[in-house]
């Protein structure tokens, strides 16, 4: 019996050559693992949009037609238009979190299959 608490694991003196080994592991995968960061950055990007957008929608909404309520440019927005963009805006951050997701998958299951190569070869 090992008592209340369980045995400590000792933490690595060093790191560095623990994660140059695991970059080096995933160094084939480098390509997808860039195209998903750069998904992720876009997809972070519009999705940082929603807010602005359903701000405008509320603000039509609780001020329906009242003459104040215009654009920057002075022009009347419309609601419709403003849900076809906040629309657009999600499908667009739903496809780059897709791909992401897709990306970042295949990378990680090559890199395991590559370990379990090399250990059971």
């Amino acid at each position: 019996h090992q008592g209340p608490h369980p045995p400590m694991v000792p933490k690595p003196q060093n790191v560095i050559p623990t994660m140059s080994r695991l970059l080096s592991m995933a160094r084939p995968e480098r390509h997808l693992m860039i195209l998903s960061a750069i998904t992720m950055a876009f997809g972070s990007a519009v999705t940082l949009s929603v807010p602005t957008y359903a701000g405008k929608i509320i603000d039509i909404a609780i001020v329906k037609n009242d003459d104040n309520a215009t654009d920057n440019d002075g022009q009347k927005e419309s609601p419709l238009v403003l849900l076809m963009g906040l629309l657009g805006i999600m499908t667009l951050s739903g496809f780059f979190s897709f791909f992401r997701i897709l990306w970042q998958a295949q990378a990680g299951h090559r890199m395991v299959a590559r370990l379990r190569r090399k250990l059971y070869a």
